[in-house]
């Protein structure tokens, strides 16, 4: 091994580069580039000045495979990191799709809210509103009526049901009675006799059906029985 030269001055210089070529800046042990140590004037490593391997892993820098000592300690920069995620085309993970998503529930809800709502509030106008219906019922059978009565008179013979205090039914139109009142007493009218009747607080309903006695009920709907003024008027027998 040949002795290593000496400056003017008689001090031992040492190479200014690494075992693998690499240019090393005065004062450097080891290599920042790859981490190897200084090479002494043959060519090899110096014991003194070889690194811990635990030290080269620490500072070893992060370079390119394709680094070679040729490469002259230029270090080759890694790739860059991969952009962010771009939104695919189509894809319904946004925003307003989320904000549509979640509003679909409360428009459904708020739906069926307002239905509850209507149902009451037409439930409370049908059957909240409370009916007066006055009426007349009118025996035109002359023989079908007694007028020996003090001022009045009543059904006779096959007429007989009807008289004062005879019922007065007013069903809705899936037949349940709504309310009930009766005939006043008979007065007679011409050739007549006439009885006439009131019956309160009858519900609002879609139809009605209005039965003196068990003679058959006379039907309306709500709509004639507010153009009628909610008056009703039953005749039975033949006037003739």
């Amino acid at each position: 091994m040949t002795s290593p030269p000496n400056d003017l001055l008689g001090n031992i210089t040492m190479p200014d580069q690494c075992i693998n070529g690499h240019e090393l800046a005065e004062g450097f042990a080891f290599c920042p580039t790859c981490g190897s140590a200084r090479a002494t004037n043959d060519g090899e490593a110096s014991e003194s000045t070889s690194v811990p391997e635990e030290v080269r892993a620490a500072t070893t820098p992060v370079v390119s495979a394709e680094m070679s000592p040729s490469s002259h300690g230029q270090r080759v920069l890694p790739p860059l990191p991969p952009s962010l995620p771009v939104a695919v085309s189509g894809a319904t993970d946004s925003p307003a799709s989320r904000f549509a998503k979640n509003r679909t529930p409360i428009l459904i809800a708020g739906a069926g809210a307002l239905v509850v709502v209507l149902g009451i509030v037409l439930a409370l106008a049908m059957g909240g509103t409370k009916h007066t219906i006055t009426g007349e019922m009118t025996l035109m059978d002359s023989d079908g009526y007694d007028d020996s009565i003090l001022g009045g008179c009543e059904g006779s013979g096959g007429y007989d049901d009807i008289s004062y205090g005879t019922a007065v039914t007013v069903r809705d139109g899936a037949g349940e009675i709504l309310a009930t009142g009766s005939l006043d007493s008979g007065e007679l009218a011409g050739d007549w006799c006439n009885f006439t009747f009131t019956v309160e607080d009858v519900p609002g309903a879609d139809f009605y059906e209005v039965e003196v006695s068990h003679r058959g009920g006379l039907s309306y709907s709500s709509k004639e029985m507010d153009e009628k003024d909610w008056f009703v008027s039953v005749s039975l027998g033949d006037p003739f």
